[in-house]
């Protein structure tokens, strides 16, 4: 194998190899290579011109470089302006294209290309994501590409008809008629029929089974069981506090003095609109999980202040525990759906496009709640994988904002609560394009965020971290 095909393998097969070095290791170590062989600096360049074109030609589908979004923002750069720009090479057909000839220029991916008047026609580009695509669908009159047509057309999974006027009902997507007729158990979280659910006096709709477990606790009198702090993911039963649909549920974690936890539990109340639980990742201390609430009652009705003062009375740390200690806000998933049906998407692209802003917000950058950029708002959903992401999206009934780091500052929490809502509605109400333009998106979102009346805490809390 030759240096050029080995280092382009290197690169680009085997990219998780080159995470341990920054932008200028990296580059030293390819330089070092390069020289050791005989060959120019130039070599790095030319072996991402001719890997990346020559997929390209290959594939006839700009979908094959996806394998490429976790390339260097360093390497990216230099393919965007040494490759593709100043050397205007056509993506489709690796000719050079001639000074004053008309060209097709789109976002192709992830990088802008230069497609030849000759080549231009074998593409069309997607009305959802902007991409440009030899291959793409009609539906609803729209022009799709593939991964876009995935995202946006769902197939009901109660009649089996397309629709792209889905629901997300308990992690399944419906058609709009079926989702008046079926709805999420409270309890399990299961799909059940709504000629069929089961309601207490308090809340519901419920599967026959979890409504006569409900039952039988409603005998026994109150939630409260003697046990303070409960065993992870107990499953406990929650109560919606103000006004919908909208609903955030917060679990902050608070590192204790050892064999402290259970007293500083007690000391900031047991019978409230929250409950304790153990998460592993914090030893000595606990989750603080809420109820989900609406933002005005987190602001209003919640006793955020008291709960923090008694907190750092009694020892309690969180933004700077000698463990790592997140504040993970959950939020109302079919609400934001119901926002538009790109509307997550739009979520994960834009926080995950302004990492510097993210990580300012968020007080830390963490492997618990990563922020990596995604290629487009049409595939950020699929390109995010996994839960420790900055917005996990594997739950079926919430989205969580996994990012920012604990603190027990009372307005730092109803501060951050602001930002998550204003992350939402901004995104809800712009268009994917102006998201996806990297150069004024910020500007654009941080001026919703300081408009007077519309946020509390918010604007203050961005002036401090240096972002207006």
């Amino acid at each position: 194998m030759s240096l050029l095909d080995s280092m382009a393998l290197r690169m680009f097969r085997y990219g998780d190899g080159w995470y341990g070095y920054d932008a200028g290791d990296r580059m030293a170590i390819l330089r070092q290579e390069a020289t050791q062989e005989g060959y120019g600096y130039r070599v790095v360049i030319d072996v991402v011109d001719r890997l990346l074109l020559h997929d390209w030609t290959l594939g006839r589908c700009a979908g094959r470089v996806q394998r490429y979004v976790d390339m260097p923002s360093w390497l990216r750069s230099y393919i965007e302006n040494e490759v593709l720009y100043e050397r205007r090479r056509c993506a489709t057909c690796l000719q050079v294209i001639d000074e004053g000839e008309d060209i097709a220029v789109h976002s192709c991916g992830i990088w802008n290309v230069s497609v030849c008047h000759r080549c231009k026609d074998y593409y069309d580009m997607c009305d959802h994501c902007y991409g440009l695509f030899p291959d793409t669908e009609e539906y609803n009159n729209e022009t799709l590409c593939e991964p876009c047509l995935e995202a946006v057309v769902r197939i009901c999974y109660t009649c089996g008809e397309q629709t792209t006027d889905w629901r997300s009902v308990a992690g399944h997507s419906l058609c709009e008629a079926c989702s008046e007729e079926y709805g999420e158990c409270a309890g399990c979280g299961d799909l059940i029929a709504s000629e069929s659910a089961y309601y207490t006096d308090f809340d519901g709709p419920f599967c026959l089974h979890c409504f006569e477990a409900r039952e039988e606790q409603d005998e026994d009198g109150d939630d409260y069981d003697g046990e303070v702090i409960h065993r992870y993911h107990c499953g406990h039963r929650l109560q919606f506090r103000g006004d919908g649909p909208l609903y955030f549920g917060v679990e902050l974690e608070v590192q204790t003095p050892s064999n402290q936890a259970t007293y500083v539990a007690e000391r900031i109340g047991v019978q409230g609109d929250w409950y304790f639980e153990h998460d592993g990742s914090v030893y000595p201390g606990f989750e603080l999980i809420t109820y989900p609430c609406s933002l005005e009652y987190h602001k209003t009705q919640f006793p955020w202040e008291n709960i923090t003062a008694t907190a750092r009375t009694h020892g309690g740390r969180s933004h700077d525990a000698t463990c790592s200690c997140g504040l993970h806000v959950h939020v109302t998933r079919s609400a934001i759906e119901q926002m538009g049906r790109d509307t997550i998407a739009k979520v994960v692209y834009f926080l995950n496009a302004q990492p510097a802003m993210a990580e300012a917000v968020a007080r830390r950058a963490s492997s618990y709640g990563e922020v990596r950029k995604k290629s487009s708002v049409g595939m950020a959903t699929s390109e995010n994988y996994g839960r420790y992401n900055a917005v996990n999206i594997e739950n079926s009934r919430t989205i969580e904002f996994r990012l920012y780091k604990g603190t027990l500052v009372h307005t730092t929490i109803l501060a951050t609560l602001e930002f998550t809502d204003a992350v939402i509605r901004w995104c809800a109400e712009t268009s994917s394009a102006d998201i996806m333009d990297d150069n004024t998106a910020r500007e654009k979102f941080l001026q919703y965020c300081t408009v007077e009346g519309r946020y509390t805490y918010l604007p203050g809390y961005l002036h401090e971290r240096g972002l207006v």
